[in-house]
């Protein structure tokens, strides 16, 4: 609280039910072993929950969104921490010239 003010956040799940509705079940930060049940399950190898958010932030990246766009959906108030924490995960190679010179009209 602020000056007697208080700020009010609404906040957007990122992942969604079928239904399009916000899950209601806590299971990722509630039941102690679900998570890592799920990855064995899946096959896949055991990472924190929050690492989802990496993969979200990078595969945006990679799919050329918007950087302030997406630094609103990961709650920044600017893009900076997309450039410094996210960017450097995505490998730029000879796509990025190519598309470059497509833009420019040299392809």
């Amino acid at each position: 609280m602020k000056h007697g003010k208080t700020k009010v956040v609404k906040r957007r799940r990122v992942f969604l039910s079928r239904n399009n509705q916000p899950y209601k079940r806590p299971e990722l930060s509630t039941t102690p072993k679900q998570w890592a049940n799920w990855l064995q399950k899946a096959g896949v190898e055991h990472r924190p929950p929050y690492q989802l958010r990496h993969t979200y932030a990078s595969r945006m990246l990679k799919a050329e969104a918007n950087h302030v766009w997406l630094a609103k959906q990961l709650g920044h108030t600017d893009w900076g921490m997309i450039r410094t924490i996210y960017g450097k995960w995505i490998d730029e190679g000879n796509d990025e010239i190519e598309k470059l010179a497509k833009n420019l009209g040299q392809i």
